[in-house]
């Protein structure tokens, strides 16, 4: 994957995985207002594309955007989307919404009161707490 993905990239001018990570910090809206510097972008993209994470959904679109929609760069994507749903789909579920909690919770962290933190983080709860408990259900059913 890492090979197809840098391929791609380095056709658009992108030679390294530092140079993606820069035009990331650079270019990409999500990235600029980020806490996380271009480094731990890089590092994190080299885990991704080595397939010790899953591509979480900003960065897919930061490539992307990075690459202005490449259709070949989209499709990869989307088979790698695909597959990591299909190896362990509780897992990357529970990671997508975390994220998109996250990302919830972080652009309207100042504008929101107590409790309506509190309200997002009983939700997130109560939605891993509904899987942790589907999971073991389902564990359960195939030990026996």
């Amino acid at each position: 994957m890492k090979e197809k993905v840098m391929g791609i990239m380095e056709r658009h001018g992108y030679t390294s995985q530092r140079a993606i990570a820069r035009a990331l910090h650079e270019k990409v809206e999500y990235y600029r207002n980020g806490k996380s510097s271009s480094k731990t972008t890089n590092v994190f993209l080299n885990q991704v594309l080595l397939g010790r994470r899953p591509m979480p959904s900003n960065l897919a679109n930061g490539l992307i955007e990075l690459c202005e929609g490449d259709e070949r760069l989209t499709s990869l994507l989307e088979q790698i989307h695909v597959s990591k749903t299909k190896d362990n789909s509780v897992a990357y579920h529970l990671t997508e919404v975390l994220n998109q909690y996250y990302d919830q919770l972080r652009s309207h962290y100042f504008s929101i009161g107590n409790s309506e933190k509190l309200k997002l983080l009983t939700d997130f709860q109560s939605f891993v707490n509904g899987y942790i408990g589907l999971e073991a259900k389902v564990n359960d059913g195939v030990e026996q």
